[in-house]
């Protein structure tokens, strides 16, 4: 989560995963799917929200793992939330769920500064080597893109580990049918979860 790089005062903006606990929620900037049940992705970071009571929905289903934008201003680090798991926390709390638009990539980018800056949901192909990620319309054999397949770029952390393994793999590259849940920002999608389909 970048706003962990932040120095402490400084008021913030943050999108991430609402994970509801006893006097609070975490803040999750990332979800991996690589043992079924979403876990937090440790190398994406997270923020304990203390006194959180009411939660906001974008479905009446949503609890656990929804996805929200929240404001406020970051401590300085110490240990907070339940036994001082947390080094930063927010104070002065604005939160807000997020709608998940659920997309292709010929939709995404053929309207691409409509979802600007949005949550999107896109069923697809990965490619994913050892320096970059992209999410393809269509691959061939071992791997290779359709010389049409429309082509995003996946940024933020991408837990490689175990999905890797759910993946078909060629040389150092691995591909396969994933789905992706991310921010759409500046013709590239960063990536808040992905799991193999």
């Amino acid at each position: 989560m970048e706003v962990l790089e932040r120095p402490p005062k400084e008021a913030v903006e943050a999108i991430g995963f609402l994970v509801p606990m006893n006097d609070g929620a975490a803040l999750v900037g990332g979800l991996s799917f690589a043992h079924g049940e979403p876990q937090a992705l440790e190398e994406s970071g997270t923020l304990w929200l203390p006194g959180l009571r009411v939660f906001p929905a974008a479905s009446p289903n949503a609890a656990m793992w929804q996805l929200v934008q929240v404001g406020g201003v970051i401590s300085a680090p110490g240990s907070y939330g339940p036994e001082g798991a947390y080094t930063h926390q927010l104070e002065q709390i604005r939160i807000q769920a997020l709608k998940i638009n659920d997309l292709s990539i010929e939709q995404l980018l053929s309207t691409s500064r409509k979802y600007a800056n949005q949550a999107v949901r896109i069923r697809a192909q990965v490619l994913i080597s050892e320096s970059s990620a992209l999410l393809v319309e269509a691959l061939g054999a071992g791997g290779v893109p359709d010389a049409s397949a429309r082509q995003i770029k996946l940024n933020g952390a991408i837990e490689r580990g175990a999905l890797l393994e759910r993946l078909q793999a060629s040389g150092n590259a691995h591909f396969g049918a994933v789905e992706v849940v991310g921010i759409w920002h500046e013709q590239s999608l960063y990536v808040l979860s992905i799991r193999a389909e």
